[in-house]
């Protein structure tokens, strides 16, 4: 399984664990890059050695867009962080290694001038929602569909009809939902959802891992939530449009499976359940726009 790492010059954990960067004016925290490639470092040792994984690292802030990495005055170039880290993530999937940092459940506490700043930069990639590359579709109450109109995914309670015959359903249960087929195989598990500015939810795949879905916005309206697979890749970003309307992008590098529309019709909604309130005030009012 290790093979891929051995061939590639980059992949021992020395290389990994004593990695540059260049530097850049608002750059990503070198301390955050250095204690997730430290992890990553860690975890090609276990597997050298066959023991099992270390506990994954926590960043200190969820990925904004296509960001990963808390932002720094000063600190390493983006660009070349994101190519060595999707070097690794394509190594880490291959060799089915998980090598994703677990992410706070909530955001941080920003003070006014940081709020409006974060604000801006939500609106910005909101703005940039349509130029991400990839499968563009539709979610509605009711289904998924392109942008074409073709109808891919149909919803009509816990039944998900899909356009190639095959219907799959619904299933509830304690803290989340299953997906199943006709026979009783399990499609994929719900886990959680997002709630009162908390994304706790994750969607699970059979023999494939988890997904989280780190949200960054203010409010509904200027939010980008995405899924992230264990290797870190992102698969699949989500906006809100309308009441009950969302769109969402599948990852060229990602097939549009029946998975991946059930995970967008079960799961786009929770950019709304995010700014729900016990209560029901504030953004509590979006409960009712699915």
């Amino acid at each position: 399984m290790w093979r891929a790492w051995q061939r590639n010059p980059l992949s021992t954990a020395d290389d990994v664990r004593g990695k540059d960067f260049p530097r850049r004016r608002r750059g990503y925290s070198c301390r955050e890059v250095d204690k997730y490639l430290s992890h990553v470092a860690e975890v090609i040792d276990a597997a050298t050695l066959g023991l099992p994984a270390p506990e994954s690292p926590e960043l200190s802030r969820r990925p904004h867009g296509g960001r990963l990495f808390a932002m720094s005055l000063r600190g390493y170039d983006p660009e070349a962080v994101h190519e060595f880290v999707d070097a690794l993530a394509d190594r880490a999937a291959a060799a089915g290694v998980r090598i994703l940092p677990d992410l706070p459940a909530a955001q941080p506490r920003r003070d006014r001038a940081a709020r409006r700043q974060y604000a801006a930069e939500c609106a910005a990639e909101w703005q940039r929602f349509p130029l991400l590359p990839g499968a563009h579709l539709r979610r509605t109450r009711h289904g998924v569909i392109t942008g074409s109109h073709e109808v891919l995914l149909t919803r009509d309670g816990n039944s998900l009809s899909l356009a190639t015959g095959q219907v799959l359903c619904r299933r509830r249960r304690d803290f989340g939902q299953d997906v199943v087929t006709a026979s009783g195989d399990i499609v994929l598990s719900i886990h959680h959802r997002h709630f009162d500015r908390r994304a706790h939810g994750t969607v699970e795949l059979p023999g494939q891992g988890r997904c989280i879905f780190p949200v960054d916005g203010t409010r509904p309206g200027n939010t980008v939530m995405t899924a992230l697979g264990e290797s870190g890749a992102t698969l699949l970003w989500f906006r809100k449009t309308g009441i009950g309307q969302y769109e969402a992008v599948v990852s060229p590098a990602l097939a549009v499976t029946p998975e991946v529309l059930c995970t967008i019709q079960l799961t786009a909604r929770w950019i709304a359940g995010y700014f729900e309130t016990p209560g029901g005030g504030g953004f509590g009012q979006v409960r009712n726009g699915h």
